[in-house]
């Protein structure tokens, strides 16, 4: 399990989104639900790239982006992708 939280202007407002997530399946679910009525959502545009230790929060952080659309959120944890 990892927790996946949005992007916000700041970082207090990204961390009230906090969500946990067991899988890349449901990560994917909560983005294609989240951002369906305005783009399309592929699981196969959908990455996890390590990105740095955040010292603010203190842990690793992962960006969960989406192919054409950008940065949606961090995780604290690199998910498998199921394909």
């Amino acid at each position: 399990m990892v927790n996946f939280r949005w992007h916000r202007n700041s970082l207090d407002e990204s961390l009230k989104t906090t969500v946990a997530v067991n899988s890349f399946d449901e990560l994917f679910e909560l983005v294609k639900n989240e951002l369906s009525p305005f783009t399309e959502v592929k699981k196969e545009e959908l990455t996890i790239k390590y990105y740095a230790y955040d010292e603010r929060i203190p842990e690793e952080t992962y960006l969960v982006t989406l192919k054409d659309y950008g940065v949606l959120g961090m995780t604290n944890g690199d998910l498998q992708h199921d394909k």
